[in-house]
């Protein structure tokens, strides 16, 4: 293959969410000619990736320890993807672990373990959790504003962007490609980054087996304005792992107010949506177990975001001239420039 300066390669990134949007920015950087096609508006605001913000943060879900070394290499990667865009899209809260057993040594940066009042001025319950510890340089991601600076930044370097325009079909062994709307075209290499509505696709010669296996969840969260909470239990900190529970959340942040996660309530995208009563009082029980404060979550703003889950190993799948982001948009928004790095590399290697 000829240098990427001679003759830059046109890659077509299917899909405008954290996942493609990164794969775009790697692929400028490496001096390819992209264009990204999207189902909806650009930025999406139905996206899994899009919202007011998410956690970074090292700690590993059961049975994941990779998790953790990939969030700790990829929060230098986003302080100079932000620098590099100038956009303040980092809030350094800190990410506190409150959790019910002494904590014991952990792959990755050590944590700073807290007396428990200092704990529990940080997020109201925190003292009587043993295991309770904090990641000081990790904090809160704000999703919506990073989403609109990378799609800014990107069309000042040249990306075309389609809106309003699905991806159809493509030959991943020919590059061609079918978007609704516009003829047929050959691409040198497509990033397939449709997340959790790459189901749609799983028709597709060469890839579909990748695509079907896709599957959509929706989690919830409640938004509780401070003012519904006594000063003294208003959150100071993110937070994950609560009382030893897929409990997680962040404090008020400007506009945004407090945002509170219960892993408890996630569930197939497939089923039905759950009722906005339901999920606060479910909510509400979990984490007033910590606080009584926390009855006030019956008060609180449901929303509920869905993401893709892929059972395939990594963060790509190559098929052809093919690479389909198989790192979910929802959860692993933190990790999004690793996703983004390998995608760029894998469909530049098969050019």
């Amino acid at each position: 293959m000829s240098s990427l300066a001679d003759s830059p390669p046109h890659i077509l990134v299917a899909g405008a969410g954290i996942n493609g949007l990164m794969a775009a920015y790697c692929l400028t950087r490496a001096g390819a000619r992209v264009t990204v096609c999207e189902a909806g508006p650009v930025p999406n605001p139905g996206s899994a990736s899009h919202g007011a913000h998410r956690l970074i943060h090292p700690w590993p879900p059961a049975g994941r320890p990779q998790e953790a070394a990939a969030a700790e290499q990829a929060l230098p990667l986003w302080r100079a993807l932000l620098q590099d865009l100038g956009c303040n899209g980092f809030v350094q809260t800190g990410v506190l672990v409150a959790a019910p057993e002494a904590v014991g040594p952990l792959p990755g940066p050590p944590p700073q373990r807290l007396p428990p009042a200092r704990a529990d001025a940080m997020l109201a319950g925190a003292a009587e959790m043993p295991g309770t510890v904090s990641y000081a340089e990790y904090g809160v991601l704000l999703a919506e504003k990073i989403l609109m600076a990378l799609c800014v930044g990107l069309k000042r370097r040249g990306v075309a962007f389609l809106p309003r325009a699905p991806l159809r079909g493509l030959d991943t062994a020919s590059g061609r490609a079918e978007i609704a709307g516009r003829a047929p075209q050959r691409f040198d290499g497509i990033v397939c980054a449709l997340g959790w509505k790459a189901r749609e696709l799983a028709q597709i010669a060469g890839a579909g087996e990748i695509l079907a296996q896709f599957s959509p969840r929706r989690s919830y969260v409640v938004y509780l304005p401070e003012a519904e909470l006594p000063e003294a239990k208003r959150p100071r900190t993110a937070w994950t792992r609560f009382l030893g529970q897929d409990l997680w959340g962040m404090p008020a942040l400007g506009k945004h107010d407090s945002k509170f996660g219960c892993g408890l309530l996630t569930h197939s995208a497939d089923e039905p949506v759950l009722p906005d009563d339901a999920v606060r009082a479910t909510m509400a029980a979990a984490y007033s177990c910590a606080d009584p404060a926390y009855r006030a979550l019956l008060k609180g703003r449901v929303a509920s975001n869905v993401w893709a889950r892929c059972p395939f190993p990594g963060m790509v799948q190559q098929r052809g001239l093919c690479t389909v982001i198989i790192s979910d948009s929802g959860g692993g928004f933190k990790t999004a420039p690793l996703a983004g790095q390998a995608a760029c590399e894998a469909v530049l290697a098969a050019v």
